[in-house]
């Protein structure tokens, strides 16, 4: 099974949250796993911003963005390129998305589109889900 992290996704890989559990088993059973380049700048945003929501777990904080660093090197991650811009454009004439989830959406399609096989779409964005649904992506969790 091929999956494609989103941010909103991943982030339950981290910290515990509603929805980590199935996260993880997505995770587990992928025999490829899949990102964008963006990824990385949205995580780390999310870390800074848990080190100053929560300052007394440093370490802990710590420990979790460097498990992500590490699998951040394990996934397969697709750059913002033209393929990617292009995708975006037609995305955002179909869909009413946000800048990055649509660059999230459109590297998710061109997965698809290259490699020709089914690919889930791990989003916990219900408008993301929906738009992903429509370009004939498997949503998760």
């Amino acid at each position: 099974m091929i999956v494609f992290f989103d941010t909103s996704a991943i982030v339950k890989r981290y910290l515990a949250e509603t929805g980590s559990d199935a996260v993880g088993e997505l995770w587990s059973n992928a025999s490829l796993i899949v990102a964008s380049h963006l990824l990385y700048a949205e995580m780390i945003a999310t870390f800074a911003r848990k080190r100053r929501e929560e300052p007394k777990n440093p370490a802990t904080i710590a420990q979790m963005q460097d498990a992500f660093r590490a699998d951040f090197q394990t996934m397969t991650r697709i750059a913002i390129d033209d393929d990617v811009h292009r995708r975006v454009d037609e995305l955002l004439a179909r869909h009413p998305l946000r800048g990055a989830d649509a660059v999230h959406l459109a590297s998710a399609v061109l997965v698809h589109d290259v490699l020709q096989e089914q690919v889930t779409f791990a989003c916990a964005d219900v408008a993301l889900v929906t738009a992903a649904r429509a370009e004939g992506l498997t949503a998760a969790p």
